[in-house]
């Protein structure tokens, strides 16, 4: 039987399947040429920064029918940033209730985004918060998983050593159970926005730096290392790179909102097999401790001390347990070019602050030997640990930003694409309580802003 010829095989389809495969013949056609998708080309939205949030947001943009362009200064799921590697913490159970019930709509956003992908990237492990009776964050996170109707149970220390051996609580301590809480795979979810987006018709090119942006009151015109391009709107979620792209763009200084800071995050061997069964995700859910301690330093807003935990999942025979905050022990922060720095993790801050809390609430756990394992990430931090969901200055509206996620908004990832979208199409949302995260909320902080250009 002779071959058929191309057009030969696509007579035969329905027109929207016609449709469809020939926007995705082009969109990878123009893939192997950044440059043919950028100098010159018109989009109705660029999103800048391929983290979970940005490749959020642009596939949540393609899938409502918006020409869409996703920039990425690295190589996709490079490791450079915050949104890289194998498991994220994901709960409903938040001290502030606005988390609490943005997370209640999130987990049903990731059920939607995995099964458009036809992968999951969840695993159900459940999840303890613990701290001393009366710690206000504990006393605060029962009280908004009650009035949100987030399932829970207040457990005793004697409760979890009985149903979860793998921990060991001191007396005195209060702890909430939350057995929908778990684990999300962070490469595999970004890879899965970034999937969907390309599926949708959205253009992706990565290596390719936005050098600035100049915003009118009729779009916004876009300069990367690899050509120009205009677009009606665009979103801006580039993390630790936020601010000079801001400045260096509209003039806007947030250098005193936006900090980077250098983590490290720690695994730990297990004692034995027996041990590694124990805290295997089967039998061991995913933490938060509440120390109620500055451990030297409490942070301008007073929050306390927090420790981690997933359990063995990423790597055979090792639990990740981990210093959350405050990001004052984390030494040195990231100043200028984050692209610049050493991705060095701060090794001595784990040694001596994690050590003795997997010592004294893991038996088994060997942590005689320290660390395991130690690797680099990044946080982007606000004064107050929340976000930034709002417009850019100087932007006359064109512009919209989302950064500072402070270590807990990846697991906010699918629900952000869905208000970013939103309010890059109309302006306005009710995904979220966006006036929560605005930036005037800093008015006591210098926020430098020359003069809007038209």
């Amino acid at each position: 039987m002779p071959p058929q010829s191309p057009s030969s095989l696509v007579r035969g389809l329905p027109l929207d399947a016609v449709k469809s495969l020939w926007r995705r013949t082009l969109t990878s056609v123009v893939h192997r040429n950044a440059e043919s998708v950028l100098d010159g080309a018109h989009y109705d939205y660029v999103v800048v920064g391929a983290g979970v949030h940005g490749s959020a947001t642009a596939a949540e943009l393609a899938s409502r029918g918006q020409r869409v362009l996703l920039v990425e200064q690295f190589d996709w799921l490079h490791r450079r940033g915050s949104s890289h590697g194998e498991s994220r913490i994901t709960r409903s159970t938040y001290p502030q209730t606005h988390y609490t019930q943005m997370m209640k709509k999130s987990f049903l956003c990731w059920e939607q985004a995995c099964n458009a992908y036809g992968s999951s990237c969840f695993t159900l492990t459940g999840g303890l918060d613990f701290a001393m009776a009366g710690n206000p964050a504990i006393t605060a996170l029962i009280k908004s998983a009650a009035e949100n109707g987030v399932p829970h149970e207040v457990l005793t220390p004697q409760d979890v050593a009985a149903r979860f051996p793998a921990y060991s609580l001191p007396e005195g301590c209060t702890a909430v159970y939350h057995p929908q809480a778990g684990v999300l795979a962070a490469t595999k979810a970004v890879a899965m926005f970034q999937s969907l987006c390309r599926q949708r018709g959205g253009v992706l090119v990565d290596r390719t730096a936005v050098l600035s942006m100049h915003a009118t009151s009729g779009g916004v015109e876009v300069r990367t290392s690899k050509g120009n391009v205009t677009a009606e709107r665009c979103v801006i979620a580039a993390g630790a790179w936020t601010s000079g792209l801001l400045r260096s763009s509209f003039g806007c200084d947030l250098s005193r909102v936006l900090t980077a800071v250098p983590v490290a995050v720690s695994y730990w061997r297990c004692k034995d097999a027996a041990s590694a069964e124990q805290l295997s995700a089967r039998n061991c859910p995913v933490s938060i401790f509440y120390t109620g301690a500055g451990l030297g330093n409490a942070d301008s807003h007073g929050a306390d001390a927090e420790m981690y935990t997933t359990p063995v999942l990423e790597m055979p025979g090792l639990v990740k347990i981990s210093l959350h905050l405050p990001e004052h022990l984390w030494g040195a922060l990231v100043i200028g070019d984050p692209s610049a720095r050493l991705v060095v993790p701060p090794e001595e801050v784990v040694r001596h602050h994690v050590t003795s809390f997997v010592a004294t609430h893991f038996p088994g756990v060997d942590s005689s030997r320290g660390p395991a394992l130690i690797e680099p990430c990044m946080y982007t931090m606000t004064p107050d640990h929340s976000f930034i969901i709002d417009t850019v200055p100087n932007s006359h509206g064109r512009c919209w930003l989302v950064s500072a996620c402070s270590g807990h908004g990846f697991k906010f990832g699918a629900l952000i694409g869905q208000v970013m979208a939103d309010l890059a199409i109309t302006g306005t949302t009710d995904a979220a309580p966006v006036d929560e995260f605005r930036l005037a909320r800093f008015s006591d902080l210098q926020i430098d802003a020359l003069p809007s250009r038209l």
